[in-house]
């Protein structure tokens, strides 16, 4: 169990893995459907996820649950805590608003 607890996932395995599990079931809320933007271990011992989401608020207690389960079951953390935290992400850019990387460029 120490050994599931240390273990590392990479980040395009584990969004993979999270679309997938959206595509199976997904939610939505106020008619907005669930979107996972990107997806990263940035812990381990207990193993922590942070998703980048468009509904952080809104995914209910027990769409977290099925999230978190398929990690457990795809990823082998069986009998170890995981932690999963629900970020704001995505989103459109204002007009006329350079992003950062177009100001490095132009520097």
């Amino acid at each position: 169990m120490a050994a599931e607890a240390r273990k590392r996932v990479e980040p395009s395995a584990l969004l993979t893995a999270l679309r997938q599990a959206i595509e199976r079931r997904p939610m939505s809320a106020r008619g907005i459907a669930l979107r996972i933007y990107s997806a990263q271990q940035v812990a381990v011992s207990p193993p922590t996820f942070a998703l980048r989401v468009n509904l952080p608020t809104d995914v209910h207690f027990s769409y977290q649950r099925y999230l978190l389960n398929t990690l457990r079951h795809g990823f082998g953390f069986a009998g170890s805590p995981i932690r999963m935290l629900y970020r704001k992400g995505g989103g459109k850019r204002l007009a006329g608003r350079p992003s950062s990387s177009a100001k490095r460029a132009r520097n």
